[in-house]
Parts: C-alpha cells; sequence; structure tokens
C-alpha cells in the first residue's frame, strides 16, 4: 500500500509540476484554457446622461474591457429613427449631444464592441431637456440700437435690438395715439430674436411720424421703447427735359428722361408710351444710350432698351452701385437731379396733328404685378414718386 500511494502522489506532484511549468501530460499548452477562465465578461456599466441643458446632454458609461460605442439618441422611444454617435475604443466613454430641441423627452441605448467582437449593449434611463433659456427670465427686455434706415418718400426700414430674444410690435402713425401696428414674425408665432427689423410702407411723402417699439421676452415680460420719429423724404419725380419740344416733321431731336431729387436710387424701370403714328425712335433700341445721372453717379447696369415701334413703347430699365458695409447697404451715390437716359426721336413727316403726347406707364400693363414704371431704394423698397407728362409741338417748317 505504501507503493502505491506513493507511486500516485508521485504523479500527481508531477502532473501539478508541469501544470506550473504550462504544461500537460499529452504535451499540449494549457495556457489558452487559462486565459478563457480568466476572461472579463463584457458588461456596459453606468450608462447615464448628464448636465442636460434645454439644447444639449451629456452621455457617460464604462465598459469592464476597451471599447468602441455606438450610442443611439431619439425622441421616439422605439429608437428606429435615430441619432447616432461613435467612441473610439477605450473603457470610459463620454459623449456631448449639442443639437437637440428644448422641452423634449429624448431616449438613448448604447452598444459595445470589443476588440476580439463581443458585444453588449444597454439602454439608459430617458431624459427630458429643459424649457428654451430665458423662460425662467425676471427681467424685463431691454431695447436699444434703434435706427431708422433706408427712408424714401414712401416707405422706411426700422432696426432695434433686444438683450433678451423677443418678439416685437412696432406702434406707428401721424399723431398719437398710434393708431397703424406692424408685428414682427407674424407667420412664425414662435421666433424669438435679438435682432429686429421691419419696414413701413405706404407712407406719405414729407410727412412727420411718430413710432414705439413693444418687446416680450420668452417669460412673457413686457417692454418698450421711448417714442421717436422720423420725417419721409419729398417725392422725386420723373420728368422729360425740356417737357415740351418743338419740331418740324420730318426734324429728329433728343429727348431726355430726367429725374428730380432723387436720393440713395438703386433702380429704375421705365415705360413710355407714345404715338407711333406721330413718333418713331431713330436707330431703335441701339439709339437710346445712357444719361449722365447714370454715368455720373455710379451706374451698374444700363439693360438693353426695348422699343415696340407698333404699340408705341419704350422700356429702359437702369441700377446703380449700392454701398455695403459687410453685410449692410448703406446706400447710392445716384442723387438730386439728371438725365437717365437719352432717346433720339423724329416726328413723322406726314403728322399733321398741333402736338403728340409723351406719357410714363404707372400701370401693370404687363400683368408682372408691379407697375412698369418703378423706382427702387438701396433696400430694394419701392420709391414713391411724381410721373409728369410731356408733348412734342409740331413747329412750322
Amino acid at each position: 500500500m505504501k507503493t502505491q500511494l506513493s507511486s500516485v502522489n508521485g504523479f500527481v506532484a508531477a502532473a501539478l509540476a508541469l501544470g506550473l511549468l504550462g504544461c500537460s501530460v499529452s504535451g499540449v499548452s494549457s495556457s489558452s484554457e487559462d486565459d478563457h477562465k480568466n476572461e472579463v465578461a463584457l458588461q456596459v456599466l453606468g450608462l447615464n446622461a448628464m448636465d442636460v441643458t434645454d439644447t444639449s446632454a451629456v452621455i457617460e458609461w464604462s465598459t469592464t474591457v476597451p471599447t468602441v460605442g455606438v450610442l443611439r439618441v431619439s425622441d421616439d422611444p422605439s429608437l428606429i429613427v435615430s441619432q447616432s454617435r461613435t467612441t473610439v475604443m477605450d473603457a470610459h466613454h463620454t459623449t456631448l449631444l449639442s443639437d437637440l430641441e428644448p422641452d423634449t423627452e429624448y431616449h438613448y441605448r448604447v452598444q459595445a464592441i470589443s476588440a476580439t467582437g463581443d458585444t453588449s449593449s444597454a439602454r439608459g434611463k430617458s431624459f427630458r431637456t429643459a424649457q428654451p433659456y430665458g423662460y425662467s427670465d425676471s427681467t424685463a427686455p431691454v431695447i436699444s440700437g434703434i435706427e431708422v434706415r433706408s427712408l424714401t418718400s414712401s416707405s422706411a426700414l426700422i432696426a432695434w435690438s433686444t438683450d433678451d430674444a423677443c418678439r416685437c410690435l412696432l406702434l406707428y402713425d401721424t399723431a398719437v395715439p398710434l393708431d397703424q401696428e406692424v408685428e414682427e414674425y407674424p407667420e412664425d408665432t414662435g421666433k424669438y430674436t435679438y435682432g429686429h427689423s421691419v419696414t413701413l410702407t405706404g407712407l406719405e411723402a414729407q410727412t412727420d411720424y411718430t413710432f414705439q417699439i413693444e418687446a416680450v421676452n420668452l417669460a412673457g415680460l413686457p417692454g418698450s421703447s421711448a417714442a421717436q420719429s422720423f420725417t419721409t423724404l419729398q417725392a422725386p419725380t420723373l420728368t422729360f427735359c425740356p417737357g415740351t419740344i418743338a419740331a418740324a416733321p420730318g426734324e429728329t431731336f433728343q429727348l431726355d428722361v430726367c429725374v428730380v431729387q432723387a436720393q440713395d436710387l438703386a433702380g429704375a424701370a421705365i415705360t413710355i408710351d407714345y404715338d407711333p403714328l406721330a413718333l418713331e425712335v431713330v436707330g431703335g433700341s441701339a439709339g437710346i444710350e445712357p444719361g449722365a445721372f447714370y454715368a455720373d453717379n455710379g451706374g451698374h447696369l444700363f439693360m438693353p432698351p426695348a422699343v415696340d415701334a407698333v404699340a408705341g413703347r419704350i422700356v429702359v430699365e437702369a441700377s446703380w452701385i449700392v454701398a455695403f458695409d459687410g453685410d449692410t447697404a448703406l446706400g447710392t451715390a445716384a442723387d438730386g437731379d439728371g438725365t437717365i437716359c437719352r432717346i433720339p426721336l423724329r416726328l413723322k413727316s406726314g403728322f399733321l396733328g398741333g402736338s403728340t403726347p409723351l406719357a410714363y406707364v404707372t400701370l401693370d400693363l404687363d400683368s408682372d404685378g408691379r407697375p412698369d414704371t418703378r423706382l427702387i431704394d438701396y433696400q430694394r423698397l419701392p420709391i414713391e414718386f411724381v410721373a409728369e407728362s410731356g408733348q412734342i409741338e409740331r413747329s412750322e417748317d
């Protein structure tokens, strides 16, 4: 018995010794089996949303071994439609979500993938973003930087700023109480901004107007400005220079299209009506040239004129360079009086009448929604103007 026990004990000792040396009785290494026994199961731990604001949140988690993480986020609990973020290989993960909607509940899920291809996933507790910044404001908005820009005879652009994101209303009239109003963003009731502007149109020329601005911030707190005023400009005049021209039948003469008391003129579309039985445009469209008011005041583009010799209609379009400071339009050099274009005309030899009229077409004959003769300023706003007619008188030979 002692011999057998000794032999068994010796075998066990030898086996243990071989085991300690990393060998088996069969001669095959057992290290892979031991490593497998020592592997740590992949788990996602501590998945949590923190630092939640109205538009952002931080999602953090860790894994028991280094992994790549895929975070899916959605306002839909099913997460079928979701945004995704992928993290680098690490055991600790932090992802910033910065494009969230205010006052919205979000759901999220993480899938972790190890270097060996093992995967694990976890779903975090949903969170709700805060209400939009400003809802908890306790101070009324302050209105500042009020400017009257792009003032014409019939319009004004008024701009201002607020220290809170606000919606605003501008009240105005020629006298107190201010019975007319313009609402900012009337079709977008949820829009609140810091920079504001409204355009007043349909104003009377050379008239004093008073206005006041009312603002309300996200918290519903109101603020208002002091009353301010502006005076619209005198309406410019489109005329013919001179208004009456004497010509003998068969005689060629120059007709000047003139503007008087223009200010910051940026564009003009001019349609002239004449009697084709009495007058003809010498040289057709090619005979019409820009005048000094265009050439000497920063003229930008003089479109090829159009002449309809059958209907008796001349169309001239011109624009002037607008000066900018960054994105802010400052005005043009097209101020004062002068000739926009020069038209060579001939009184037809067979004309027997005493005179024939010239007129600017202020109707919308081409049905494009705009008057056929119109002026615009550097803010692309219409300028109210006076259109004076002219005539060609038949003189004796």
